[in-house]
């Protein structure tokens, strides 16, 4: 690590930049338009309740809350170095004295010494630096002596082993908290004794994040803190290669995360729905965290660092849809020497094999059909191989999901059966399976529990894909999801993707007793059930059939835990009463397939035939035949293509 310390203002932007931007804005049309969207959003907020005063709010034990004091600030410090009026500066100043005030940061195990806390102390860091010179000298010297003592709070705490993110090195708040010490450190070096240490701290932490990060840019904690988490780990990895001349853009894992981003983007209907991405893991499914902000600027500074067209066609997008949600930071990260590409020039199938997540569609158009499933270990190949520490400590999962082996599907414009959302952790809420009873290894709590999952013997993983143009496959191996005392020896799940609106989910299961083994589809209508026992599922805009070869569906009631807002985190009760497709057996062994097929309303969807064999399920349809392989995970055609 080789430190330089530049003059200010030095976090995340130096003078040159802040003048660059200023003057981009008076002669460039992109960013005028990207400084009078930061200014109009700064205006709302300045028109409306002034910065507030502390409240220990009954209904937001942690004073969550807060958070937006830290954000507003630096957007604030941002338009007035961008050439905004005075109002802006004064609007900085107001916000980062009150939150300087505060008796307390955060309550709980959030008090002072988490991400509350940091959300507060990068904001007054920054505009104790950008606004250093525009400052009285009363002010400057309260935002110093603020950010010395939380600074060390901070410090002790990444140290202390009972806080719960000091050794989760993959999750964001172990990577706000330790970016936002960086940042304050950086901001009073001059003045802070130990400005060192932190530093230190702050690097040792997360280069350990970056040894076991895969390489596929999936995230396990699904799109909502994939966004959060990255937005902070960008800054520090800016701060980092500016003071600390360390490069972390080589890695692989932030070369291909915006593909990742952009591949769990939803068919965008323009009806002006707030679901915005397909959801795996802790999820709300609207945009941006708690609806605060986009993907807009990462994908800005994605896009400039690998000339990455993608990704600036898809903070175009996101720009377009939520003109609203911006930060400071894509007028700082956006780089117009990047030309956009048009989205429908990436491959239709999203593969990021660490994390054993494929995101399949049938085209990139408002009318398309998206598919996501999952199928791997909890946080991914790379960080399960190299856990090793006894006694277990989690690393960060606690935002995963019990989900191995489900999928979400979205169709005609609308979600076909959709995720669970930011829930309990409960295998029975999601599209999968359930054997005697039981569930996946790490189920029954609030916060996913990794520590079983190193017990079951091995890792679920994808065992084979092959891609097309007209049909998508992929055979997935989840039976090391499950507890060994279930007796699970097999349950080998094969996705074939009939594009547009075909799916076939073919079912392997094998146990080493007679087991009752159930499959769960959770469909998002009302079900009406045809002579034949197939289900007709009919939405606002499609109609869904859902049909099985090899055993019969029951339609059935059953509690499920929904949505964040729905569930008490002090409950294990199921928050709501969902209607779901089952289908059952009491055997050791069950193959079994399953069709979904969707049209828009008022059509027909397709009825592909299906046949069981030894070792072998065939689907017929459109004058094609398709044939997987249960043994060898291949997928042959019966019609003379290849």
């Amino acid at each position: 690590m080789e430190f330089v310390l530049r003059k200010r203002p030095r976090l995340l932007a130096d003078e040159a930049k802040l003048r660059s931007i200023k003057l981009s804005g008076r002669n460039d049309p992109v960013y005028a338009e990207l400084l009078r969207r930061l200014c109009d959003k700064c205006d709302r907020i300045i028109a409306g309740k002034p910065a507030p005063d502390y409240e220990a709010k009954p209904n937001d034990p942690a004073d969550g809350w807060q958070r937006r004091l830290g954000n507003n600030m630096m957007d604030f410090a941002a338009a007035y170095r961008y050439g905004g009026g005075e109002r802006y500066l004064h609007a900085a100043v107001e916000w980062a004295c009150k939150s300087a005030a505060y008796p307390t940061w955060g309550r709980g195990h959030y008090a002072n010494c988490d991400i509350v806390a940091s959300h507060q102390l990068f904001g007054i860091a920054m505009v104790y630096d950008w606004l250093y010179d525009q400052l009285s000298e009363e002010t400057r010297q309260l935002l110093k002596r603020t950010l010395l003592e939380k600074a060390e709070t901070m410090h002790r705490a990444a140290l202390d082993s009972s806080s719960f993110w000091s050794r989760e090195w993959l999750q964001n708040h172990m990577w706000i908290n330790m970016t936002a010490l960086l940042a304050a450190a950086l901001a009073v070096y001059e003045d802070a004794p130990h400005a060192d240490v932190w530093i230190g701290v702050a690097q040792e932490k997360l280069s350990r994040t970056m040894e076991v990060l895969g390489h596929d840019g999936a995230s396990h904690e699904g799109y909502m803190y994939w966004e959060y988490g990255l937005d902070w780990l960008l800054r520090y990895m800016v701060l980092a290669r500016e003071h600390l001349g360390l490069d972390y853009f080589g890695h692989l894992w932030f070369k291909n995360t915006a593909r990742y981003g952009l591949y769990l983007l939803l068919p965008d209907t323009g009806d002006g729905s707030p679901d915005v991405f397909m959801d795996l893991g802790d999820c709300d499914r609207t945009n941006g965290l708690y609806g605060s902000e986009t993907q807009e600027h990462l994908l800005y500074l994605l896009a400039s660092e690998y000339r990455d067209g993608w990704a600036q066609t898809g903070a175009i997008l996101a720009a377009r849809k939520y003109p609203h949600l911006n930060t400071f930071a894509s007028a700082l990260y956006y780089d117009g020497l990047v030309q956009p590409q048009a989205l429908d020039t990436l491959p239709t199938q999203g593969y990021f094999p660490d994390m054993g997540i494929v995101s399949l569609r049938s085209g990139w158009g408002a009318d398309d059909s998206a598919l996501l499933f999952r199928c791997g270990p909890y946080i991914g190949h790379r960080a399960f191989d190299s856990h090793r520490e006894k006694p277990y400590h989690d690393w960060g999962g606690g935002h995963v999901h019990p989900d191995v082996n489900h999928f979400t599907l979205f169709g005609s414009g609308e979600w076909l059966l959709p995720d669970d959302g930011y829930s309990f952790k409960a295998t029975s809420n999601h599209n999968t399976l359930l054997i005697n009873g039981y569930g996946q290894a790490g189920e029954g709590w609030i916060w996913f529990d990794g520590r079983p999952c190193h017990e079951t013997g091995g890792k679920p993983h994808i065992m084979h894909t092959e891609f097309a143009d007209d049909c998508d496959y992929a055979a997935c191996a989840g039976a090391f999801a499950y507890p060994a005392h279930t007796g699970l020896l097999r349950f080998n799940r094969h996705f074939l993707f009939i594009k547009p609106g075909v799916l076939i989910v073919i079912d392997d299961i094998e146990a080493d007793t007679v087991s009752s083994m159930e499959l769960r589809f959770i469909p998002g209508g009302s079900c009406i059930q045809e002579d034949n026992g197939a289900y007709l599922i009919n939405g606002e805009r499609s109609v869904l059939r859902i049909a099985n070869t090899g055993s019969e569906f029951s339609l059935e009631e059953r509690g499920v835990y929904r949505g964040r807002q729905t569930i008490p985190f002090n409950t294990r009760e199921p928050s709501s009463q969902v209607k779901m497709l089952l289908a059952r057996t009491r055997s050791t062994h069950w193959l079994t397939a399953t069709v979904l097929s969707w049209c828009s309303a008022g059509d027909q969807p397709a009825r592909p035939e299906i046949r069981l064999g030894q070792g072998r399920v065939t689907a017929i349809w459109d004058s094609t035949e398709l044939q997987v392989d249960l043994q060898t995970c291949k997928l042959q055609r019966k019609d003379g293509r290849k």
